[in-house]
C-alpha cells in the first residue's frame, strides 16, 4: 500500500509538460520542517501548481525507512516558508521550509 501511495504522489507532482520520465524524477526542491508534535522532517519536493504567488508543493518525507508523503503550500507568496500536512505512518501536519536547488 505505501508503494502506491507514494507513486500516486510522484504521479500528482509531474510537471505539466514533462516529456520524459526524467522530468517525473527530479525535484525542484528539498524541504527541513518540523512536525506539529516535534520531530524534525526533511523532504523532496516537487511544484505541482502555482496560484496567486502561492506555490502548491507535493512532499516525499523522509527517513528512508519510513517514507510518507506531503502536501504543502507557500505562506507568503514566492517565499521559502510553507505549510502542509501528510502522512508518514500516521497523519501530521508540518511547518517548514523549501530551498530550492
Amino acid at each position: 500500500m505505501r508503494t502506491i501511495i507514494v507513486l500516486a504522489a510522484l504521479l500528482l507532482a509531474a510537471p505539466l509538460a514533462a516529456d520524459d520520465l526524467g522530468a517525473l524524477l527530479d525535484p525542484d526542491a528539498a524541504l527541513i520542517a518540523q512536525e506539529w508534535g516535534g520531530a524534525q522532517l526533511t523532504a523532496v519536493s516537487w511544484q505541482v501548481a502555482e496560484a496567486g504567488g502561492h506555490r502548491l508543493w507535493a512532499d516525499l518525507l523522509q527517513p528512508m525507512s519510513r517514507w510518507g508523503v506531503g502536501l504543502s503550500i507557500d505562506l507568503v507568496p514566492g517565499r521559502a516558508v510553507c505549510f502542509g500536512g501528510g502522512y508518514q505512518r500516521k497523519p501530521l501536519v508540518y511547518v517548514g521550509g523549501h530551498l530550492d536547488f
